[in-house]
Parts: C-alpha cells; sequence; structure tokens
C-alpha cells in the first residue's frame, strides 16, 4: 500500500493491479466507524476471492477495466476518472475489511457458494431486470433462504445490493461521462426506470446530484 493510488495495466489487460493508500483506507474505514488494521487484513486475508463484500469490488472494477478499454489512454489520463475509480474502489476495499472484521467478532459463518452465486448472477444481469425468483433458482435455493442469505451475511436486503450495485456504476459511468451522456440515458441503461427515485436514491449515497457529479467530470481539468 503506497503513499500514493495508482492503478497500472499491460497490453491486452493481462495483468491489472490496483494500488491504494493506507492512511486512505484508513480514513474510509473511520467513516465507516470500523478500527480494522487494513495491514493485518492483508497478512490474513489477500488473495481471497470469497470475502464479505468482494462480489460488490468485483462488479466495479471490471466495469473500470470496461471503461478504460473502451475509452483508452486519452480517459485514463483524465484526473477526475482517477479519483472516481480511486473513491469508489476504496470505498468497496474498505467495506470488504470492515465486513470481514466484524465476521471475525461474530463468528458469522463463511459466505455460501449458493450467495456467491446470487453475486454473479447479479453481475451478469446487473442491467437487466433481475428477478430473485430466477436468481433463487440459479443457485438452486428457495426464495426464502435468498433473502436471509443477504439479511445474515451482507446485512441487508437483495433489492438494496442490487439498487447499490447499480448505483456504484451509475456514479462511475457519470464521473468520466462524455458529451453524447446524460444523466437519463446512464440511469436507463444501468437498470433504473423511475428517473425522479433515481435522484433521490443517488443523492442519498453520494452526497450530491447526479447533474451535479456530470458537470464535474465536464469541468476542464
Amino acid at each position: 500500500m503506497p503513499t500514493e493510488a495508482e492503478a497500472e495495466f499491460g497490453d491486452g489487460y493481462n495483468g491489472v493491479s490496483l494500488r491504494v493508500p493506507r492512511d486512505r483506507i484508513v480514513s474510509l474505514l473511520q467513516a465507516l466507524e470500523c478500527d480494522a488494521d487494513p495491514l493485518r487484513f492483508a497478512e490474513r486475508y489477500w488473495g481471497m476471492s470469497d470475502l464479505p463484500g468482494a462480489g460488490q469490488f468485483r462488479t466495479a472494477f471490471l466495469n473500470c477495466i470496461r471503461q478504460c478499454e473502451e475509452g483508452g489512454q486519452t480517459l485514463i489520463a483524465r484526473p477526475n476518472f482517477r479519483a472516481a475509480h480511486s473513491e469508489l474502489l476504496g470505498l468497496h476495499l474498505a467495506n470488504i475489511i470492515a465486513l470481514t472484521s466484524t465476521t471475525e467478532r461474530t463468528g458469522t459463518a463463511p459466505r455460501t457458494s449458493a450467495l456467491r452465486r446470487c453475486l454473479d448472477y447479479i453481475e451478469e444481469h446487473q442491467r437487466d431486470t433481475i428477478s430473485l425468483a430466477a436468481m433463487a433458482a440459479d443457485a438452486a435455493i428457495s426464495l426464502r433462504t435468498l433473502q436471509t442469505l443477504f439479511a445474515r451475511e451482507l446485512g441487508t436486503t437483495v433489492t438494496a445490493y442490487i439498487r447499490g450495485v447499480r448505483l456504484d456504476s451509475v456514479h462511475a459511468r457519470l464521473a468520466v461521462a462524455d458529451a453524447q451522456d446524460t444523466v437519463a440515458r446512464v440511469a436507463l441503461e444501468e437498470g433504473f426506470n423511475h428517473l425522479g427515485e433515481f435522484g433521490q436514491m443517488y443523492r442519498t449515497r453520494f452526497g450530491e446530484r447526479p447533474s451535479d457529479t456530470l458537470r464535474g467530470a465536464r469541468r476542464p481539468g
């Protein structure tokens, strides 16, 4: 965890590494009211793919890579692009550390393979209308078990989790939007059909209106 955040990638994106400053992670953990030590987390859990919150992080990270592929070096060189994704991925990483710390204290059982299948299903169908019944069937569990898994292991509801994933994607896209993008277009593409409700949820999650994020992306420099 170096003193400056950065991302590196090679031709063809065969290798990607994300570096986040330790003091930044500590600050984000404090915002989450968590006193976990990120270095202790790295020593014990680095490389594990089934940690609480890892699915959300993976979705956000893959979305970042997709935008790099689509925008190229010109987009990657923009300071607001790096800042937006540094903030978003840092939050997801801090969330993983905080949830893992809570799991350690409470003795919660490790995430089940069924829940991992559900998170993969959400990632694959993020922009579609997601049927909870279809998701449960894909994971070979009942609808009631699906709801219990999210409540017990993620501390949220299935619909709230899906909404959070979509909001994060909208935020990341608006932060690097071009002249053709509009709030309505991006929100609709990410699965929000009621723009009024979307605006309220966005402001609650990010502390600003989606139009504010869009204007920031188009601000020179």
